[in-house]
């Protein structure tokens, strides 16, 4: 959809200017009322710039992992598994690890199995903080692309990129 700015010239005359604007570095929200509001994405593509932010009481609101998307079940927790269950390496996932991981099966103590036959590990669940970065490394080191947008407790909106 093409979007012009408005120009009133000297004359009275009005030109309606055309503008290109670059969609992939702002979010489209379409107002009630038909307005159009363009917000400027804040992009982070490494950890320093992802341990910037605070992800309590965040909310994920759309999430790309090895050019999937994915709609249902966006809990970080959630995410994690899923994104081990790519890996499909115990040991590889255990070599890159941020959080708390044992081999074999363990369910105490807020821990998580994973049953498949590669992987086999046990990982505890942790603070939406730890589990971003854990998403962010597993991704990242293993070369898996990752696109998530996540909303702030503070309505500020990041879009985080693994590659």
């Amino acid at each position: 959809m093409p979007v012009y700015k408005f120009i009133k010239l000297e004359n009275g005359n009005i030109l309606l200017k055309e503008s290109l604007i670059d969609y992939e570095n702002y979010t489209k929200i379409l107002k009630e009322n038909g307005d159009i509001l363009l917000i400027k994405k804040n992009v982070v593509k490494d950890l320093e710039s992802l341990k910037k932010y605070n992800y309590k009481n965040s909310k994920i609101e759309s999430l790309n992992i090895d050019n999937k998307e994915y709609t249902k079940d966006l809990s970080y927790s959630k995410i994690i598994n899923r994104i081990y269950k790519l890996i499909d390496n115990g040991k590889k996932i255990m070599e890159h690890t941020t959080i708390n991981i044992n081999p074999g099966k363990k369910t105490d103590k807020g821990f998580c199995y994973i049953e498949d036959d590669n992987i086999q590990i046990s990982f505890q669940r942790v603070d939406s903080n730890k589990s971003i970065i854990e998403i962010f490394t597993q991704c990242f080191k293993n070369k898996i692309p990752l696109e998530i947008n996540i909303k702030l407790e503070n309505d500020n909106t990041i879009t985080i990129h693994s590659s």
